[in-house]
């Protein structure tokens, strides 16, 4: 790993020490000293950016203002070169839960001041990043607070690993910030930041928290923001805007979260006046209305002088072939352009890596009308998210090669910015189709097929067909009844919210005869749908276990996870559990040992928790050894007290060798609805004892959120399930 080179003169100025050092100057140094006026700058260098980062003096509060008034100035610079846009300053509205609708950014400062921790909510082109840099500005004009703005849109892969290798120190959170802050819109540095608060109140602005490498990150993230409020609790505050909901990783209950709104009606026609005749106006549908409630879309109309969009989809479509001139090859390339970027995790790239695959002429044509922003070291990256992911899923659709959970990892920036899925199920347009996609995406991660599905209100028939809704919504049931509190309520949290009824029906099944009723919801010939059916409403003694159980062993994921469901509620004796345990040992497929491991936890055995051990020890697939340990604990749930202790045993004895992750899905895992009595009293040690063992700062975080939840959960409190 590259640590950069120090001057001659040993004037390198550094960040932390041994690993936090390490881990710093990962995505690059702080060197040399550069005497500039009345303070000192140290240039930043950075694979991606060339900062400059100004030196806190370290005394005299004339300097302090000198600093801070320097940096205002710059921030005052960069903001005044974002232009509102052609629709004008667009009153975007914003609620905290029940309360009134607002639109003035003052108001979103003062609750950002008042309540110190703030998540502002809203789908891609809802208009956060304006808001957000709006209530910046309004704090610089008012001088109410010191605004620091973050853009994680320049987040780097080697950001995500300089920040998950610092270790627990005295000076692990300044290290932290010292990552984050090469995404400052105007250069800060720790030091700075801290003299900052001392001068007075500060606001962090976070925007794009869902265009980080992984969900993973986005949690560190927001963990070691979290933290830093807590160092600085009178003088700190922070405005985080995000998209999505996040895992178990992080405690959101000291955060208040406000939800964007789509534009009014009038506010809507307003713009729409000022720019289109009243015949333009007139044959606007209203879908096209309902689009154009979002203030990216509002902006497209105007700037392609077409207000009739058709669909997100088309309206991009046209944008780069009508007002950007591209033919259709040109539009394939720079589609498989922005699914390569999305492949290497990063939302920026090399003008030589965008030129592989876009002439010369296209290239300097988007980057000259800001299609592509170019930055001063030369990288480019799209100028909104949408279009990068419009692109991305494009070429996905057209590409069913790349339907596989590597590539549906890696465009989603491992899950952490789903909505791509959708937009590609979208540009299918193909039941049939649509029904394979889905299932593929299903086969990746259960949770954002349901998704995918359950916002599409007019899909059924037109992207997918009325079966895999139908089965999509019982494999969701069959989470609101599963043992995992995070799991179970989480899942129900999340089915309430979707606008597809079915899936708000899921929500509510309290038994697997509720499932069952619920696949009857639709009448169909489809073979496939009709075995599946058929193998959910199996009796717990039925006869033909052994032709059934062999299912699982096929490539078949919806038969195959069918099967390993079901037959946690049948009667299986010896012979059965010997047959699932055969087929495990006589494959090497993940997929398929992950279905026997999730089925033997529902039954009692010595020869069942010695598989799920060796699974545990042996097992290279990350996924099948975290079913293993959903198994383990459900045995242990079940289990005598002398089983419960040996499963709990064997499971501290193995800490050591398990990955952070696993340690802390373990963790996860002993939050259960139905725990046996004294349940918390003999896991709790065995939780403690692997959140002793954390080094890392990122998992010594994760392992204080869990904690703080098992302390409401050891005494009968309710806790809060994370949203999904």
């Amino acid at each position: 790993m590259s640590t950069g080179t120090e001057p001659p003169d040993g004037g390198q100025q550094k960040i932390g020490q041994s690993a936090g050092e390490r881990a710093v100057q990962a995505a690059g140094d702080i060197t040399g000293a550069i005497a500039t006026g009345n303070y000192a700058r140290a240039t930043f260098h950075d694979h991606s950016v060339h900062h400059h980062y100004p030196v806190a003096p370290s005394e005299g509060d004339s300097s302090r203002a000198r600093l801070r008034e320097n940096y205002l100035e710059k921030l005052s610079e960069v903001l005044s070169r974002r232009p509102i846009g052609a629709a004008g300053p667009l009153n975007v509205e914003w609620q905290m839960s029940e309360g009134s609708r607002m639109s003035d950014p003052g108001a979103l400062v003062a609750e950002c001041l008042a309540g110190r921790r703030i998540i502002l909510r809203g789908p891609a082109g809802a208009g956060k990043s304006v808001l957000l840099r709006r209530a910046a500005l309004q704090s610089l004009e008012s001088g109410i607070a010191i605004p620091v703005i973050l853009d994680l849109s320049h987040w780097k892969p080697a950001h995500s690993q300089a920040i998950s290798e610092i270790s627990e120190s005295a000076e692990a959170r300044r290290q932290q910030f010292a990552v984050m802050a090469r995404t400052s819109v105007v250069p800060i540095n720790p030091g700075t930041f801290e003299e900052f608060l001392e001068l007075g109140e500060v606001v962090l602005f976070v925007d794009g928290l869902n265009e980080v490498a992984s969900q993973g990150t986005s949690i560190t993230i927001l963990n070691a923001i979290d933290a830093y409020l807590q160092q600085h609790p009178l003088r700190l505050s922070a405005l985080v805007a995000d998209r999505a909901h996040h895992d178990t990783a992080t405690d959101l209950s000291p955060w208040a979260e406000l939800e964007l709104h789509p534009l009014t009606q009038d506010a809507v026609e307003a713009v729409l006046a000022a720019h289109f005749s009243p015949e333009l106006r007139a044959a606007i549908s209203d879908s096209d209305r309902a689009l154009l409630e979002r203030p990216f879309f509002l902006e497209q109309a105007i700037s392609t002088g077409r207000p009739t969009l058709g669909s997100a989809e088309s309206s991009l479509e046209q944008f780069y072939t009508q007002q950007e001139r591209l033919t259709k090859d040109d539009l394939d390339r720079l589609s498989s352009m922005a699914f390569e970027m999305y492949r290497n995790s990063t939302r920026a790239a090399t003008l030589a890596f965008a030129k592989k695959w876009l002439t010369d002429p296209t290239a300097d044509r988007l980057i000259a009308d800001g299609t592509l922003v170019k930055s001063t070291n030369g990288e480019i990256q799209f100028d909104h998210q949408i279009k990068n992911d419009f692109l991305a899923a494009r070429f996905l659709a057209r590409h069913e090669e790349e339907w596989n959970s590597d590539a549906f990892n890696r465009v989603t920036f491992s899950a952490n910015s789903t909505e791509l899925l959708l937009t590609a199920l979208r540009m299918l347009a193909s039941p049939p189709t649509g029904d394979r996609f889905l299932q593929a995406v299903y086969n990746w991660h259960w949770l954002h097929a349901v998704k995918t599905v359950g916002v599409s209100t007019d899909g059924v028939g037109t992207l997918f067909s009325k079966e895999v809704e139908v089965w999509l919504a019982c494999c969701a049931a069959e989470k609101v009844l599963d043992p995992l509190i995070w799991t179970s309520e989480a899942t129900k949290a999340m089915l309430k919210g979707l606008p597809v009824p079915i899936f708000r029906r899921a929500a509510t099944v309290q038994s697997a005869e509720d499932i069952i009723q619920l696949s009857r919801s639709v009448d169909s010939g489809e073979d496939w749908f009709l075995r599946w059916r058929t193998t959910l409403g199996l009796g717990s003694d039925h006869s033909g276990r052994e032709e059934d159980l062999q299912l699982l062993a096929g490539d078949d994921p919806v038969m195959g996870w069918a099967v390993s469901n079901a037959a946690k509620r049948w009667s299986l004796d010896e012979a059965d559990l010997r047959q699932l345990r055969a087929i495990y040992r006589s494959t090497r497929d993940t997929d398929i040992r992950w279905r026997v491991v999730h089925t033997l936890g529902a039954f009692r055995s010595s020869a069942n928790a010695e598989l799920l051990f060796d699974a545990l020890d042996k097992e290279p697939g990350e996924w099948v050894r975290y079913g293993a340990i959903r198994s383990l604990v459900e045995l242990a749930i079940e289990g005598t007290d002398d089983e419960r202790t040996q499963v709990l045993e064997g499971l501290r004895v193995r800490l050591g060798a398990l990955s952070t992750r696993l340690q802390l899905k373990l963790g996860e895992a002993t939050f259960v609805s139905r725990p046996p009595e004294g349940w918390a009293e003999v896991v709790g040690p065995l939780l403690r004892e692997a959140a002793s063992q954390q080094q890392l700062l990122v998992d010594v975080d994760r392992w204080r959120v869990l904690l703080r939840q098992f302390e409401r959960y050891e005494r009968g409190l309710q806790i809060t399930p994370p949203s999904r």
